[in-house]
């Protein structure tokens, strides 16, 4: 109903960036190895970036992830 409203997609992109952060949280709890989850999302980004979408089945769904920007400010979260 709201689509079309600017603050519908302000909230759609800051839901986006709490659900990433989630994520993070949740992975770093199991995995620990903040180095090599750092270095595995850069993975995943370059795989999508390079194969332009193709590479993941999810790719639709995680390549707003492997935005340039979205992957440094997710990792420099980490510190």
């Amino acid at each position: 109903m709201f689509w079309f409203h600017p603050l519908a997609w302000w909230l759609e992109r800051q839901l986006a960036r709490l659900a990433e952060q989630a994520c993070d949280d949740a992975a770093l709890a199991v995995v620990r190895d903040r180095e090599q989850y750092a270095r595995t999302l850069l993975d995943i980004a370059r795989a999508i970036q390079f194969s332009k979408g193709r590479v993941l089945a999810v790719s639709n769904v995680a390549a707003p992830m492997a935005k340039e920007a979205n992957v440094e400010t997710r990792i420099i979260g980490f510190r």
